[in-house]
């Protein structure tokens, strides 16, 4: 889990597609970071830095209300609303390690539902909501498989072979297909580079998208109609915003900017994609860039 304080961020300006771009809207003033939307599009999820931990707010990005959900002796981390908006998923450290917790949008109920002393994260939520996909090094301490589960914690299996590290998975909107980063070994580097892969829902016939090689490519999340995958890629140099084809055609960059740029999600009406953009590697916020239609 991240350990930094908060900083301010002060305006620039931003790049899309190699032009000037003014749709862009960074939403807060200190360090927030993996931000998430809600289901009607209305508020976003994140974590912030405010109280020498970091814990999970929501924002109504109306009228910029702001309300804390968790407060925690330790570090929370990528809280997700399942599709309904009835829980939120989301890490927690608080208990020792990281294990997966679930609670109400207003921040009661909350439970463990992982209870493993293994590191157990990014949990994901099937498009029905009645399931969920997450990381956990419960079979090999040295790398991440991915795994589903029910929302109450059981029928845990495992999809990915424990050997080899896969992270960041989500279903398609159909429930069709996972999308992941299957972390390779790069014997000029002696580090391990993601590359996007998208698999079967049950695990089976794994497909690299974008056969990265030389730099590492994370955070995939599929948009809203299942046609198109926005990542972060450092191909360009810095970790930068990213989009491809779901067949793994057409990448390009979506905005151009000097800092790095990660974490993107879409929005569930396709018009909005936020982001977590870093100055210096302690003074971050949220951006949301809106799309050309």
């Amino acid at each position: 889990m991240k350990k930094i304080v908060f900083s301010v961020i002060f305006p620039f300006s931003f790049l899309c597609f190699g032009q000037q771009h003014d749709s862009i809207k960074k939403i807060g003033l200190l360090a927030n970071d993996n931000a998430s939307w809600s289901p009607d599009d209305k508020e976003l999820l994140y974590t912030a830095n405010f109280s020498g931990n970091w814990q999970v707010y929501r924002r109504d990005l109306a009228t910029n209300k702001v309300t804390r959900l968790t407060y925690h002796s330790g570090d929370d981390d990528t809280p997700i609303w399942a599709p309904n908006g009835s829980k939120i998923v989301f890490v927690s450290n608080a208990l020792g390690n990281d294990e997966i917790m679930m609670m109400s949008p207003d921040g009661g109920n909350l439970t463990n539902i992982t209870n493993h002393p293994s590191k157990d994260i990014h949990p994901t939520w099937h498009p029905n909501g009645n399931s969920l996909l997450f990381n956990s090094n419960r079979e090999n301490q040295d790398s991440f498989a991915i795994y589903s589960m029910n929302v109450n914690g059981g029928n845990t299996e495992r999809l990915t072979d424990p050997r080899e590290m896969r992270t960041n998975a989500w279903w398609s909107p159909d429930a069709s297909k996972i999308v992941f980063v299957k972390w390779i070994y790069d014997e000029v580097s002696k580090e391990r580079k993601g590359d996007i892969f998208i698999m079967d829902a049950n695990g089976t016939n794994e497909k690299n998208l974008t056969n990265s090689k030389a730099h590492s490519d994370e955070w995939p999340y599929w948009s809203p109609d299942g046609s198109k995958i926005v990542f972060t890629s450092e191909r360009t140099g810095i970790r930068q915003i990213h989009i491809i084809n779901a067949d793994g055609s057409g990448i390009k960059r979506l905005v151009s900017s000097p800092h790095l740029d990660t974490r993107p999600y879409w929005s569930f009406d396709g018009k909005k994609i936020s982001f977590d953009r870093y100055i210096t590697s302690t003074v971050m916020d949220i951006y949301i860039v809106y799309l050309d239609k």
